[in-house]
């Protein structure tokens, strides 16, 4: 069953990705590819717990790449 997520869920990802970021890059300095992936983890996991399945976040994510690939 769907819901929409909650503000904190919603507001939590921003929070992580600037978390994540600020600290992995600015701190530790590491690549930001590896940083970018797990904020996307997590929002995943966000996504899961409000009801959308891993078959709907693959169909969304390649609609979305042959969007950007025919604007190009």
């Amino acid at each position: 069953m769907k819901r929409k997520p909650t503000f904190l869920e919603a507001i939590s990802c921003f929070i992580v990705l600037a978390v994540v970021i600020g600290v992995g890059f600015g701190y530790f300095n590491i690549p930001i590819q590896p940083l970018l992936l797990i904020t996307a983890l997590y929002a995943a996991l966000i996504a899961l717990r409000v009801g959308v399945t891993w078959s709907e976040m693959e169909k969304s994510i390649v609609k979305n790449l042959k969007t950007y690939h025919q604007k190009r």
